[in-house]
């Protein structure tokens, strides 16, 4: 079996993909921004489209890409809470060992 070695480890938030976004690293409103960009390229996108006669498909569009773009948000927001009570269950599971905020935060 072929295993490569590599220095990522998702769960300390580190990978080698430049392009990968953890969130936790992400303050709320960098992950708002990410989010309203993806938006904004989004109906830029659209905008681009001129014939009438794709005028419904460039409405189902925005609207597939807003639905879409609504259920990053809510996948962000719930991978907080899972980050966070995840923090809380670390230190229910080591209550004599000192960890510091900013530990937990790197978890």
């Amino acid at each position: 079996m072929f295993r490569v070695m590599t220095d990522d480890d998702l769960e300390l938030g580190k990978s080698q993909n430049p392009k990968m976004v953890m969130v936790s690293s992400l303050h709320e409103n960098g992950m708002e921004e990410i989010i309203d960009s993806y938006l904004q390229h989004s109906e830029e996108l659209l905008d681009k489209i001129h014939d009438e006669d794709v005028n419904e498909l460039k409405c189902q569009a925005l609207l597939n890409l807003v639905a879409l773009g609504f259920c990053m948000s809510s996948l962000v927001k719930e991978t907080r809470e899972i980050e966070k009570e995840i923090k809380e269950l670390v230190q229910w599971e080591n209550p004599l060992s000192p960890i510091e905020s900013h530990a937990l935060h790197k978890l």
